[in-house]
């Protein structure tokens, strides 16, 4: 595919399978076979994850992001919210009810100006981030992870995950996120209302 062309596509922030040229299409639907084995891979090791975490007093637990929408590349890793436990207080309660199995990593904020507390750990040789917030934002994340899953065709997976492979050759950093963003807003009407109104960023 041409600069040009990838130029466009992002510039429209959509694509969908049919509108790429025909030796396009192909290159798309023959990488994403390729990615078969690793989306398993990705799904066992997130049943897993939700399992050692559980263990440890977290519930809810919910897969997030490509690994949830079917357009994990290769190196992509797993993205879990949960709510945070009602026992936890503070951060420091919630370190130490993790202690031993996640890392503590940095603490965010959401769309609502609530906390969002970011712990790491590796499962099965894969990155897990494990983001913990109020329940609230949990049942709002909920929503629109279920919203994009749901809005997205096989195709549509295709499309996007080839584009987001050929913004990642070229190391294209900054384009590849907006690409992201633009996929999750196209297809999440709960995500658009929030950006309307000046509470999601």
């Amino acid at each position: 595919m041409s600069e040009a062309d990838l130029h466009a596509i992002l510039h429209a922030g959509r694509i969908r399978l049919h509108q790429l040229a025909l030796a396009e299409q192909g290159l798309a639907e023959q990488f994403y076979a390729t990615l078969a084995s690793r989306r398993a891979d990705l799904a066992v090791a997130t049943a897993r994850a939700i399992a050692a975490s559980r263990s440890r007093g977290i519930a809810e637990l919910q897969a997030m992001g490509s690994s949830q929408y079917g357009t994990a590349l290769h190196d992509s890793d797993i993205d879990l919210y949960a709510p945070i436990p009602p026992t936890c207080a503070d951060l420091g309660t919630l370190r130490a009810l993790l202690d031993g199995h996640a890392e503590y990593r940095k603490t965010r904020s959401v769309p609502t100006a609530g906390p969002r507390y970011l712990f790491a750990f590796q499962q099965d040789g894969m990155d897990v981030d494990l983001n913990l917030v109020e329940h609230a934002d949990y049942r709002l994340a909920v929503t629109v992870v279920q919203e994009i899953a749901a809005a997205l065709t096989g195709s549509d997976r295709i499309a996007n995950t080839w584009i987001k492979h050929l913004l990642q050759q070229r190391r294209q950093a900054d384009a590849y996120d907006r690409w992201k963003d633009a996929t999750r807003l196209h297809h999440s009407p709960t995500l658009r209302l929030l950006r309307s109104s000046g509470h999601a960023a």
